[in-house]
């Protein structure tokens, strides 16, 4: 799931990035049109440019001087320029003056200007000591609105948007095709692998494409899901193995006694073989009724306060009493002081299974005679219960196998090695008392288990 809402987070940001973008290259578009029509009608706006012909003209005793590079300005832009005198209404002074402009003003005629054309010709006007100036534009070149703007940019602007708008929907609709493409292509890889996978196929997509993220956690799904099957084979032929070893010792014994003339002693021998073998079938279908029970989740330990002493003493005890095999050992129990007063919380039943499973596990896979250790300590916040022998330990591989069960991963079953269910579930129940195993391989020689459990 967070490999699949990270995909779509990703291709949000890329389409917000090209919003963005988008938006960007409207406002630069923009901007270089409109510094171009700027550029194009005058390097100055109307009004600012009277203002400077008004400000540089020179008069004396009626002999009127404007500089060359104003001049040049105004021819360049194709204006023309009058000075009136205010009073009199007649023209002191002009420059370039189209033959229909009048001579002489009215009152009336100076008013109409202030509208902003005269005989169709956009102009602006400056009041001067001197008179009035006026500088006309040609015709057609400026329109009036709430403020002065050529009429060719009036009629472009338009055309502008037009063409941006159009611009746009023409972008989104090539980022539309280019994002489906590629989505497409990416999504085809990972479907395909979701009807492969869930024909109960191997897959193996590309990781690659807006949905990486997606393919790699269904490669990962894939491998996990292989892994499974092959352990879940290997583990029932072991299962397998493990049922058949006890029954056919149980038939070939009890074949024996039919059959045979054996003293009551012999008798006794033969019965107590065959029930050990049968307590190992017990042991086999308990671990197998457990392990189904915490792998579906329909066992839940139990919220429970007992003092671990009590409880460690009592687990053993219960055990040796129950197993005649530990006859055959040495066993010995190691408390760490001060451990009377404290209590631990957790399923007493499920804890003591564990125990049971580590114990079984050590007798099964060590000589008689052998030595085991069970200790029990309280360290750094925790409960630390440990099952050792002084047996001929285990190969590194095998630790290996048991190092990645501690971590929750699935082990590969190495070949010649028994199901490992106890050890599975000791793991799990562990795991839902939110403790920690290790496996160690002891030197010179032996093994040994260690469960930490919270307070």
């Amino acid at each position: 799931m967070n490999d699949l809402q990270h995909s779509i987070k990703r291709i949000g940001k890329r389409v917000l990035i090209g919003a963005f973008l988008l938006i960007t290259i409207n406002v630069i578009v923009y901007s270089l049109v409109v510094h171009y029509y700027l550029k194009a009608g005058g390097s100055q706006p109307p009004a600012q440019f009277i203002r400077k012909i008004a400000d540089r003209l020179q008069i004396n005793d009626n002999n009127f001087q404007l500089d060359s590079l104003l001049l040049v300005q105004i021819r360049e832009q194709q204006m023309w320029v009058m000075l009136l005198d205010d009073k009199k209404g007649n023209i002191r002074w002009a420059v370039d003056l189209p033959k229909e402009i009048p001579d002489t003003y009215t009152l009336s005629d100076i008013s109409s200007m202030a509208k902003f054309y005269l005989k169709d010709y956009p102009v602006v006007t400056w009041k001067k000591d001197d008179g009035l100036l006026v500088a006309g534009y040609p015709k057609d070149s400026y329109a009036r609105y709430n403020s002065m703007q050529r009429i060719a940019e009036v009629k472009f602007f338009p055309v502008l948007y037009i063409m941006l708008i159009f611009g746009n929907i023409f972008v989104l609709i090539l980022v539309y095709v280019f994002i489906d493409h590629r989505m497409s292509r990416s999504l085809k890889g990972v479907l395909g692998g979701i009807q492969k996978l869930s024909n109960g196929e191997s897959v193996q997509v590309k990781e690659k494409g807006m949905f990486a993220d997606v393919a790699s956690c269904l490669n990962r799904t894939s491998g996990i899901l292989h892994k499974r099957s092959v352990y879940r084979e290997n583990w029932i032929a072991g299962v397998s193995h493990d049922v058949r070893t006890p029954l056919s010792v149980i038939l070939a014994r009890a074949g024996q006694l039919e059959e045979g003339n054996y003293s009551p002693e012999e008798t006794r021998e033969q019965a107590l073989y065959i029930r050990n073998q049968a307590l190992q079938l017990r042991e086999l279908i308990d671990d197998l009724n457990l392990f189904s029970q915490l792998e579906n989740g329909t066992r839940t330990p139990r919220k429970e306060t007992f003092h671990p002493v009590t409880f460690f003493r009592q687990t053993i005890a219960a055990f040796l009493n129950n197993e005649p095999r530990t006859q055959r050992y040495q066993v010995e129990t190691i408390i760490a002081p001060g451990m009377e007063s404290t209590v631990l919380h957790g399923d007493a039943r499920l804890l003591a299974r564990a125990i049971n499973n580590l114990l079984y596990n050590s007798i099964r896979h060590t000589p008689e005679g052998t030595t085991l250790t069970l200790s029990l300590k309280h360290e750094k916040g925790r409960f630390c219960f440990t099952v050792a022998d002084n047996g001929d330990g285990v190969s590194p591989e095998y630790l290996r196998e048991l190092q990645t069960l501690a971590q929750g991963s699935l082990p590969d079953v190495l070949p010649g090695q028994e199901h490992g269910l106890g050890l599975s579930i000791v793991c799990q129940i562990v795991k839902m008392h939110k403790g920690e195993i290790f496996f160690r391989d002891l030197q010179p020689h032996g093994f040994s288990t260690e469960i930490r459990l919270p307070d």
